[in-house]
């Protein structure tokens, strides 16, 4: 406990949020990413998808828009801007990552799992501002979702 008290009252930066809900007297939901003021609103999923149509199945309560040319051979990558209210769409803009290798032969590994609704949702929590705990019994993604995230 001297160790946290410790920490706390160095002049580090630590969120108020944080603060709270680590010494316990706070609101374990003001941590969660949907209650953050400060939400970034366009979230660069990279390649977490593995094609336009797995971004569509990963928010299935949401009306997908894609804007621009989501083929699967060059639309790998995907950022997609959150809407302010539920009945506007998902925007989703695909777009091909630029190429920084050393050698031209040199090719970017990408992401091949095809990431379940849910762990979408944690993956967009984890890169969100807020505490993000990933949790589940063995052999559902954990480390795939802790991965992709970071």
């Amino acid at each position: 406990l001297e160790t946290i008290r410790d920490l706390m009252l160095t002049k580090a930066v630590v969120p108020d949020w944080l603060h709270d809900v680590f010494l316990g007297y706070g609101d374990p939901a003001s941590a969660s990413y949907r209650s953050m003021v400060s939400l970034p609103r366009t979230v660069d999923f990279r390649d977490t998808f593995l094609d336009a149509e797995h971004v569509v199945q990963s928010f299935p309560a949401k009306k997908v828009e894609l804007r621009g040319d989501a083929t699967p051979d060059d639309a790998r990558w995907f950022r997609i801007t959150f809407p302010s209210s539920d009945e506007e769409p998902l925007i989703v803009d695909p777009y091909t990552p630029e190429e920084k290798g050393l050698h031209p032969l040199q090719k970017r590994r990408v992401n091949p799992i095809r990431f379940t609704p849910v762990q979408v949702e944690a993956i967009h929590s984890g890169t969100s501002p807020g505490l993000t705990l990933v949790v589940g019994p063995p052999g559902t993604g954990k480390t795939d979702v802790a991965v992709q995230t970071i």
